[in-house]
């Protein structure tokens, strides 16, 4: 019995990098900050620890830094620098800043749940990450030219994803500039009501296609997919609470009752009252 234990933990953990434990430290150092502003366990937590765990295995790997991989890392290191100048900076602004005091002191959230999440998000940080660490640690292709597309067609989709982001962003910056109380409905929010989350899937579903040519045991797949699963699940969450949110400041009206039942939230191809809260009577 104890030599069947022993042979599926080998199959399940053995190829795990013990850089990973490196990489666990510094995701649950760069979200902390979440302790002193609650909402930055998520957004700008997100950006820093995957910044921080992306120049961490430059460094650290960099004589043998794959070009492929590198590319994958710098995707990855820019999008959340990025990330978290765009979060931070938005917070700044009057408005969303008395926007973000009102809900905080609404609900309030005590030490032990910032714990909870502290501990929740640092782990789903880490394993949205992974896909890049196992594309940098092994580079023993077994099968190379399946391997290689797969990364290429990742890595395409992640810039696909981060320039979705980035016009989505700037679009809404530039709308909200000059018409701050009114709902975009203009260029891509006229596609999707959430383009920029809809970018964001889009980047973390290509960082996993391109790792999938390196998952050698179960475990491998099990980090890469719960951090796929959770990023989708993080942001589909996300979308409902701003969906709640759009429609007690712009419900009734009914060129945005005609934009929701028309647009979709997050995905084009999804009926659009899927994750909308319920029509109020």
């Amino acid at each position: 019995m104890g030599d069947i234990l022993t042979l599926a933990f080998l199959i399940a953990f053995d190829e795990i990098p013990r850089f990973s434990a490196v990489l666990l430290v510094l995701s649950f150092l760069a979200t902390s900050i979440g302790f002193g502003r609650p909402p930055w366990f998520f957004g700008v937590g997100s950006g820093l620890a995957v910044a921080a765990m992306s120049i961490a295995t430059i460094l650290a790997y960099r004589h043998r830094l794959d070009v492929l991989a590198g590319v994958q890392l710098a995707i990855l290191l820019l999008h959340a620098l990025r990330l978290s100048v765009f979060l931070i900076t938005r917070e700044r602004k009057p408005a969303f800043s008395r926007q973000m005091l009102a809900r905080h002191t609404a609900r309030p959230m005590r030490l032990g749940r910032r714990a909870l999440v502290w501990v929740a998000v640092s782990w789903l940080y880490f394993c949205m990450f992974s896909p890049a660490l196992f594309a940098t640690v092994d580079r023993v292709l077994l099968v190379r030219p399946v391997t290689i597309v797969l990364q290429v067609l990742g890595i395409a989709v992640m810039l696909a994803g981060f320039a979705l982001e980035v016009v989505a962003d700037s679009q809404k910056s530039l709308f909200k500039a000059y018409q701050p109380d009114a709902c975009c409905y203009s260029g891509l929010y006229g596609w999707v009501r959430q383009p920029n989350h809809f970018g964001e899937l889009l980047f973390w579903t290509g960082n996993f296609i391109a790792g999938i040519g390196f998952y050698r045991s179960p475990m491998h797949y099990v980090l890469a997919l719960t951090g796929l699963g959770g990023a989708a699940a993080l942001l589909f969450f996300v979308a409902r609470r701003l969906e709640e949110s759009r429609a007690k400041q712009y419900g009734g009206s009914p060129e945005y009752e005609s934009y929701v039942a028309s647009v979709p939230v997050i995905i084009p191809w999804l009926p659009p009252r899927l994750f909308s809260p319920a029509p109020r009577d």
